[in-house]
């Protein structure tokens, strides 16, 4: 989807990017990476101009959340925006390193392990201090760089609290398996719950068990209208619990059903992780050449309840 319209490649060029591939093309949407003038990597994501107005409302708000993000270096700078004869395109820095799944599984032992959790923590807090909701994370949409810093991507369905048009007839866009329970309800209106601080923390603190333990609490959800419910987490064994005593308890807290029963803001869920999975907080180091796929083959999960207060 280019300049000439009609999802001729051939081009290889938008608005003076050169395009080097498509990442995802559905329909009328398309995000790929490109290149400026000076070769450095960019990222772009574009709409059919006669593309549904549900589709132009996603790339309104991303843009929207993008520009609230401006500065804070949790998310991609916007390098430009327009309108050529046939699409409108957003094109945003492109975050160097791997996605968190990519990243975790080539963790080498619980010393590397360790570091990521809190700095995943602590770029939400940074997130949520701005003034941004998430709203849809998961594995694919964190982006950690060679120096184990966070960041984040894909604010199609994000929510500024104190800007609330911006995201306003926007469908929420969510991962079921790792959504806080209190996203499946339906508000009286009949709409979906906006996502929240407090459903956030969930949804990382979910990725984490699912890196941790192996398996997700949640199972797929075929219809999140009737979903399945939660598995009951069992405690953490092994060299995870050994090194992280503190981390099982820190974890449920994190994970309460009721929003009510977890960290009271993002600050203090980042500062939980930091101070659970401390070196000095933890065992002996002697652990820290084991390898992390022990992690994913353990039978339990993560606590024998959800915690409260």
């Amino acid at each position: 989807m280019t300049e000439n319209g009609g999802g001729d490649l051939s081009a290889h060029t938008l608005a003076g990017f050169r395009l080097r591939r498509a990442l995802s093309v559905t329909g009328c949407h398309a995000v790929y990476q490109a290149e400026d003038d000076a070769g450095r990597p960019v990222a772009i994501r574009s709409v059919c101009l006669d593309a549904e107005a549900s589709i132009h409302r996603r790339l309104d708000n991303e843009l929207a959340c993008l520009n609230h993000l401006a500065g804070v270096g949790v998310a991609p700078a916007v390098l430009a925006t327009g309108t050529t004869e046939t699409l409108r395109f957003v094109a945003g820095e492109w975050l160097p390193g791997m996605p968190w799944r990519s990243r975790v599984h080539r963790a080498r032992s619980l010393a590397d392990a360790g570091r990521l959790v809190p700095a995943a923590a602590g770029a939400l807090s940074a997130l949520h201090g701005a003034g941004v909701v998430h709203g849809d994370l998961h594995a694919y949409n964190i982006v950690v760089s060679g120096d184990d810093v966070v960041r984040f991507i894909d604010f199609e369905s994000s929510v500024i609290p104190e800007k609330p048009e911006a995201s306003r007839g926007v469908n929420p866009k969510i991962a079921w398996r790792l959504a806080a329970p209190e996203l499946f309800a339906f508000t009286p209106g009949g709409h979906r719950p906006r996502p929240t601080p407090a459903s956030d923390q969930y949804s990382l603190a979910a990725l984490f068990y699912r890196w941790l333990v192996g398996r997700h609490l949640r199972p797929p959800q075929e219809n999140p209208d009737d979903p399945s419910p939660a598995t009951d987490p069992a405690p953490l064994t092994g060299a995870t619990a050994d090194r992280w005593p503190t981390l099982p308890q820190t974890l449920a807290t994190a994970l309460a059903d009721d929003p009510a029963d977890r960290y009271p803001t993002t600050a203090d869920f980042a500062d939980a992780f930091r101070r659970a999975m401390t070196p000095a907080n933890g065992r002996p180091r002697q652990r820290d050449s084991e390898h992390l796929p022990t992690l994913g083959k353990s039978s339990s999960g993560v606590t024998g309840g959800r915690a409260r207060g």
